[in-house]
């Protein structure tokens, strides 16, 4: 297995849902996107960040920091596969993630466990039948999904090549931040 990953990080969305911009609300010690990326850090060797909405608010706030790489989105408002197309392209692992940074509750074991099924195409985490993230793609999905539009999504990916998806027992893997209410639920 190449000891090498990358994960995709999408950080572009303007919360419309939420009411305020969340990426960087205050989680524990430190913010909701910021939680996210190091929890990625410990397993993956870099996090491309997608920026988009206030994306330099983002970029600054990551700015100098090792293993992480901001990218711009600036079509982010055609919706988040578009995102993922951005940062798909930056990558240069075998393997990659797609995550979320509005997710602080995907631990670094979800991702190392993940990788234990690299040899697969798609590995996608599910909790009581209920499928989330971080998706692990192959090196082969990646030309394809920049192939595509950005008006697709990663369930056209996924549905073009097997995939695992794979039991968890952590529902982090669905919790991610979209309204007050999952913010206020935040433990």
């Amino acid at each position: 297995m190449d000891n090498r990953i990358d994960c995709v990080m999408l950080a572009a969305g303007e919360s419309m849902r939420m009411g305020q911009w969340k990426m960087i609300l205050p989680y524990r010690n430190t913010t909701i996107v910021e939680q996210s990326v190091s929890n990625a850090l410990e397993v993956c060797n870099r996090v491309i960040l997608v920026t988009g909405h206030r994306a330099v608010e983002i970029e600054e706030l990551f700015a100098g920091r090792d293993r992480i790489v901001t990218v711009r989105n600036n079509e982010y408002s055609h919706g988040m596969f578009s995102s993922i197309r951005v940062g798909a392209a930056e990558v240069t692992s075998s393997s990659y993630f797609i995550s979320l940074g509005d997710m602080p509750l995907v631990s670094p074991e979800i991702y190392r466990y993940l990788l234990t099924f690299s040899k697969n195409d798609a590995v996608i985490p599910k909790f009581h039948g209920k499928k989330g993230h971080p998706v692990l793609l192959s090196e082969r999905t990646r030309s394809f999904l920049l192939s595509l539009s950005p008006d697709e999504t990663l369930r056209t990916v996924i549905a073009e090549f097997p995939s695992l998806a794979v039991p968890v027992t952590e529902k982090g893997i669905l919790t991610d931040i979209d309204t007050p209410e999952d913010y206020s639920n935040l433990s």
